[in-house]
């Protein structure tokens, strides 16, 4: 399961901020999912000066924090 392990890493890496929206919550969030193109769940992205750096899609949570890693 990915999601104790994106625990981890918010805690691990303090400097970072790290959200989560859950797509079928709510209208706003179906929308905010569709607006930035995600089409698998879970997926990352990672912003860095208001840009998009970088997207993880799938459960890949190595690969995730080595993008954390890699835009710090």
């Amino acid at each position: 399961m990915v999601l104790p392990r994106y625990m981890e890493l918010s805690d691990k890496y303090e400097n970072v901020v790290f959200l989560k929206c859950i797509g079928d919550s709510s209208t706003d969030a179906s929308a905010l999912m569709k607006r930035e193109g995600v089409r698998s769940v879970p997926a990352f992205h990672f912003w860095k000066n208001g840009k998009r750096v970088e997207t993880v899609n799938g459960a890949r949570i190595e690969d995730v924090e080595a993008a954390v890693i890699s835009h710090m």
